[in-house]
């Protein structure tokens, strides 16, 4: 996994666009791996485990919330709050 999602100077659209493909990799990854057992349990082989593609799912995933969340805070909400009359920004939605 590269280290680059993990830092905060990497331009924003650009690092969701590459998680996003990424996150479509993993998922058709995990599909494989998946087509893979079933046939292995068809032909009665040794199923192979694919522990590595769950570990690097998990770790796009993380790591892709942490992207969207820091675009929906740092241009969704913070520019609504930024732009609204004081008496109208919702305190609920911020907490």
């Amino acid at each position: 996994m590269q280290e680059k999602f993990l830092d905060i100077n990497q331009p924003l659209p650009e690092t969701l666009e590459e998680i996003l493909k990424l996150e479509e990799l993993c998922n058709t990854l995990t599909q494989k791996s998946k087509d893979i057992n079933e046939y292995q349990k068809t032909l009665d082989m040794d199923i192979s485990p694919f522990d590595y593609v769950e570990e690097v799912k998990v770790a796009m995933l993380y790591r892709a919330r942490l992207w969207r969340s820091l675009h929906e805070w740092g241009t969704v909400l913070v520019d609504k709050w930024r732009t609204a009359p004081f008496e109208l920004v919702d305190v609920a939605e911020i907490s």
